[in-house]
């Protein structure tokens, strides 16, 4: 039903576009026919893609009922990593075009110095420590665009021979696998100083793996190199929503706790700068 009414699309832009153009009674250019038949005609590609991902902060909430008051809380920065990704794609005609991509953003970390107010009264209160986990996020994404290359108004040929720049819009839905792992509590007191001095750590898991909605919508400008090869970058909004830390963890003495249905709540969001490789088959 979509590729329905993507083809429709096509053809209604390929008519308005002939319906612009100034009659007379001169024979039809069969070059130029062929070059427009071309145009429109679908196009399968190859897709890599590259770019800097900057992640929102975490906002994390940890339930005070399970984990430690903190007079700093618990939001923080996950940092900046890079994306890497490829997959496969369909360009219906010159103005629309899909894909499926999958990408990879590895190795965001989280890091907070936290001191625990004396009234704090959870659970196990772990005094003044550094929270810490890492986070992967593995991605599947299908996306649908709009490409200026379809009409006259918005692409600019630079030559018969150099190709031509245009304006992309984007949005894609799909899933993201986010893998919290290191997830641990650190610079506590020797547990037991007499034999080993070395600070301890604590609320230790050693990884969590859950799966969220994600979507993504993108801008940017493409160029395109005699429908050989495309080459695009561009801003694009990421966001994977919120998920669930680790359930079960471990105290500084190694025994096994369960969070209870109390694990932290995390966001992932990013603002990211996209590279992308085209090649079509």
């Amino acid at each position: 039903m979509i590729s329905k009414m993507l083809f429709a699309a096509c053809i209604l832009t390929s008519a308005s576009v002939l319906a612009d153009q100034p009659t007379n009674n001169k024979p039809v250019d069969k070059t130029a026919a062929e070059s427009n038949d071309t145009k429109n005609k679908g196009k399968v590609y190859l897709k890599l893609a590259s770019g800097a991902s900057f992640a929102q902060k975490a906002r994390v909430y940890a339930s005070p009922a399970v984990w430690d008051l903190a007079e700093q809380g618990y939001n923080s920065e996950l940092g900046t990593r890079p994306i890497i990704g490829g997959g496969i794609g369909y360009e219906f005609c010159s103005l629309l075009a899909t894909d499926l991509i999958a990408s990879y953003r590895p190795n965001f970390k989280y890091s907070k110095f936290q001191t625990t107010p004396a009234s704090s009264a959870a659970a196990g209160n772990l005094g003044n420590k550094t929270r810490r986990f890492d986070l992967d996020v593995t991605s599947l994404m299908l996306s649908f665009y709009l490409n200026g290359l379809g009409l006259d108004q918005t692409h600019w040929k630079l030559g018969e021979k150099a190709g031509s720049l245009y304006p992309i819009l984007g949005i894609g839905i799909g899933a993201s696998q986010l893998k919290v792992f290191n997830f641990r509590s650190t610079g506590l007191p020797p547990v037991n100083p007499a034999l080993d001095s070395s600070p301890s750590f604590g609320s230790e898991n050693q990884y969590s793996i859950r799966y969220r909605f994600t979507y993504q919508a993108l801008a940017g400008l493409e160029y395109r190199y005699n429908d050989r090869w495309a080459l695009s970058t561009g801003y694009r909004w990421f966001d994977a929503g919120r998920f669930k830390g680790p359930e079960y963890i471990r105290d500084p003495n190694g025994i096994a706790l369960d969070t209870e249905n109390k694990e932290w709540r995390i966001s992932f969001a990013a603002h990211e700068l996209f590279v992308e490789l085209k090649v079509f088959l």
